[in-house]
């Protein structure tokens, strides 16, 4: 009888773009990358904002690695309507129904963002160096490359935009620009505000400059004035009235540094870091003054970019999130709102409906997952350092949290957990396993640990083994602790007697061992850069290595259920493995989110995963798959066959190898149904292009046999 296929399917998390077809955005908002796994949902990670516009009843902000659309009717309640993932987002500028959004990686993403519950990708260009400011005036979009100079894009068509003109400005690390009339203002932190005439976008023109020192971060106009963010020499204002040579007319010094600047009638709103918001009253020239400031509550906030709408200032905030001033009366605005999450986080243990989650500075958070796409906080738990490692027992939480050494939580009551021990660290408690009554750690500098919780409100330590090495984690099985030893590998220590072990045997990896599991005669071992490294540990004395499995990126923790090793690859997200055949090992799933992956748990299908954020991923590793492509079309997969659903004809369908070679075909396809054999496809990557008139879109999947 022959074998049953199964078949992992990987469905591109978004319809990728060929060249001369229009960009059809329906991505994936939570994942980078992903084959056999769904996000059933997410706990944002918004702290560091960098930028924010508000229109209307509507905020769009830009975070570390995301681009967020809010309901801000309730100036007291921010409501998420949508995420989608970004990589170093840092400015955002809005026209009509569009976003455009600049990024470190020196290009700007269009989105289409009239649907603000749905935001969709349009299109992409690339940029000389980042930008850190740009401004929309009519048609045109101009932007202040730090590195190079201004830029002019025509945006009447958003999904093509093209330059049409530039002026080199180079090495002066362009912050800001604003366009009034004719005329562009930019902000040089090396030498000054630059002045151009831009009545012909295709050709701008030098006009005048005025060197200041200091660093300017912003400029805005207004009249015959311009008025730069100065950093910690203030606000300067510049008389402009002859463009051609532009003088300093006055200095207004305050409180804070200056990066950014919002215009408003005749009141300025500038964020000045440390300082908050300061409010400056422009409408006499004669006496331009500071009329009134909000700090923020949390003295720790960095501020740098505004956006003000009726009797609101929003306020981006580094470590902060959004802040959000009432400033209906300018001499005493005061401070209403803050919109951010805790810090990032970076391990997770779960139990039943509940997720204990380590949230960096800020300790200790506890969830409730029950939903998971709804998932709500329920209480706190302050540690003084990192935790990087928990484990459950029954209705305790253990904590290895560094140098604070070990906690260990009672948590049954999730609203309210109470600290029942701490055990000192010895230098640093970095790993922990407990078995019966004997809590094991491994000390970062120091070595092996061993503890007794029989009795909580007496913790003894009754047996150690020293190391003059640094270790990252401990495995037991049996009578043997399986130690990762970084630098040296893998370390077997006898345990039989507890007080006192016993060296037994090692084995030096290729790598760096941060993290071992044990089941039957195999020690698993990730190995940083160098993967996964399979031991045989049938003789301790002698381990022997039997196969590994390479990386791309950094294995960092893992976990074996049944005959699948779940990996945590701190740049590529979670990788399960198939170990059933230790010589043959097969990668069924992975999920990649944006953000390096610390730590995770597994309960049956779901994968919880630390990764900046915190996502609820569910493995599909059979079964079948359906993506809709169009309005008009649709693919499904299933285990031995591709069908697609389409309602017009003569689209054209092809699945090529990895090498690229056409392996499959369809073509003049007809409306209705048509059906696609696998069975001939041996294991391997795969990838799929449907061809719909001039639009192509491209897919990738996994068949495994």
């Amino acid at each position: 009888m022959k074998k049953f296929f199964l078949f992992s399917i990987l469905i591109y998390i978004s319809i990728l773009l060929v060249a001369f077809s229009k960009f059809d955005s329906n991505s994936s908002k939570f994942l980078v990358d992903s084959l056999n796994m769904r996000s059933l949902g997410k706990l944002y990670y918004h702290k560091h904002s960098t930028d924010i516009f508000v229109k209307d009843s509507l905020a769009f902000a830009l975070f570390t690695n995301s681009f967020v659309s809010f309901d801000i009717r309730d100036k007291t309640d921010f409501v998420v309507l949508d995420e989608i993932l970004i990589e170093s987002p840092q400015r955002i500028t809005l026209s009509g129904n569009y976003a455009f959004v600049s990024t470190m990686e020196s290009k700007v993403l269009v989105y289409d963002i009239s649907d603000p519950y749905d935001m969709k990708l349009v299109s992409v260009f690339y940029t000389t160096s980042p930008v850190m400011d740009m401004v929309v005036s009519g048609n045109y979009l101009y932007l202040a490359n730090s590195l190079t100079g201004l830029s002019i894009f025509d945006i009447s068509d958003p999904f093509y935009p093209t330059q049409v003109g530039e002026y080199s400005i180079p090495s002066n690390f362009l912050f800001g620009v604003f366009v009034e009339g004719n005329y562009a203002y930019i902000a040089c932190w090396l030498s000054g505000m630059i002045i151009l005439d831009v009545s012909d976008p295709t050709n701008p023109a030098f006009v005048g400059s005025i060197t200041k020192g200091g660093g300017l971060y912003d400029v805005v106009v207004k009249g015959h004035y311009a008025f730069l963010a100065n950093g910690d020499q203030g606000l300067s204002v510049i008389d402009i009235s002859d463009k051609t040579n532009p003088v300093l007319y006055d200095t207004l010094e305050t409180d804070g540094f200056f990066t950014d600047l919002v215009l408003k009638g005749d009141t300025l709103f500038a964020c000045a870091d440390v300082e908050g918001l300061r409010i400056i009253d422009i409408s006499d020239s004669s006496n331009f003054k500071e009329i009134g400031f909000s700090l923020p509550l949390d003295s720790n906030v960095s501020d740098y970019r505004s956006s003000v709408k009726d009797s609101f200032a929003f306020v981006s905030t580094y470590n902060g999130g959004i802040r959000v001033v009432n400033i209906i009366d300018a001499t005493s605005p005061v401070e209403t709102f803050s919109y951010f999450t805790f810090d990032e986080v970076n391990e997770v243990k779960v139990k039943g409906n509940i997720a204990f989650l380590s949230r960096g500075d800020d300790g200790l958070k506890i969830y409730d997952i029950s939903d998971p796409s709804n998932i709500k906080y329920i209480s706190g738990f302050d540690i003084p350092s990192n935790i990087t490692e928990m484990t459950i027992f029954d209705t305790l939480l253990l904590l290895a949290t560094g140098a604070s050494g070990v906690y260990i939580l009672n948590v049954a009551d999730s609203s309210n957990p109470v600290q029942i021990a701490n055990i000192p660290a010895i230098s640093y408690s970095n790993g922990i396993y407990l078995k019966n009554n004997h809590l094991f750690v491994a000390d970062y500098d120091s070595g092996i640990f061993v503890y007794d919780l029989s009795d909580l409100n007496n913790i003894a330590k009754i047996g150690e083994y020293r190391f003059s090495f640094t270790i990252y984690d401990v495995f037991i099985k049996d009578t043997y602790a399986y130690v990762a030893g970084y630098d040296e590998g893998l370390i077997i220590l006898d345990i039989s007697n507890i007080s006192s072990p016993l060296f037994v045997g090692s084995f030096n990896t290729a790598g760096s061992a941060y993290d071992v599991t044990v089941d039957d005669n195999y020690a698993y071992i990730t190995d940083g850069n160098e993967g996964l490294r399979i031991i045989d540990i049938s003789n301790p004395s002698f381990p022997v290595e039997k196969n590994y499995y390479p990386t791309t990126g950094d294995f960092f923790k893992l976990a074996k259920y049944g005959n699948n090793l779940y990996v945590c690859d701190y740049y590529n997200g979670i990788r399960v493995l198939d170990v059933t055949d230790i010589m043959d090992i097969k990668e069924i799933a992975y999920s990649k989110p944006i953000g390096n992956s610390m730590g995770f748990d597994v309960k049956s299908d779901i994968v919880f995963l630390a990764s900046e954020e915190f996502y609820v991923l569910q493995t599909t590793f059979s079964g079948s798959i359906e993506k809709r492509i169009n309005k008009n079309s649709k693919i499904k997969f299933l285990k031995s066959e591709i069908v697609l659903y389409i309602s017009e004809n003569d689209n054209r369908f092809f699945i090529y190898d990895i090498s690229g070679r056409n392996v499959k075909e369809m073509k003049n396809l007809k409306a209705g149904t048509n059906r696609l054999s696998l069975k001939d496809l041996k294991t391997g990557t795969y990838f799929i292009i449907f061809k719909d008139g001039e639009k192509k879109y491209t897919y990738k999947f996994f068949i495994l046999k």
